[in-house]
């Protein structure tokens, strides 16, 4: 799936260095969709084809994506997909809760709530 997400174009990183996705392998999918809309929004030009995502990671159980460059369309767009993620596990994709691992926080279903042991 990673090497899907790498052929969109506004996948560019910091000053076109390549991107990588530091979130775990549960939001692959998300993210897929995510982009497939994101295309759809430049192919129609409703967004810029100048749009550059330059970071995207997780950070306190929630999807952060960095851009240069983006519209309302965008915005909105991103925040359908950051309220989907605060509901799905980053580890394997199934429904999941905020749970909080020493100082980490993740979004993890009960399966694998066990398998990265927190209690």
């Amino acid at each position: 799936m990673l090497e899907k997400l790498k052929q969109f174009k506004f996948y560019s990183g910091w000053r076109g260095r390549g991107l990588s996705f530091e979130v775990g392998d549960g939001w692959y999918g998300l993210l897929y969709r995510f982009s497939c809309e994101v295309q759809k929004l430049i192919d129609t030009e409703v967004e810029s084809k100048d749009l550059k995502i330059v970071q995207v990671k997780s950070k306190y159980a929630s999807l952060r994506v960095y851009t240069a460059g983006n519209s309302y369309e965008f915005d909105s767009l991103l925040d359908k997909y950051v309220e989907e993620a605060e509901r799905t596990c980053e580890f394997c994709g199934n429904p999941g809760k905020v749970i909080n691992k020493g100082s980490w926080l993740y979004v993890c279903c009960e399966n694998c709530k066990h398998r990265i042991n927190v209690t």
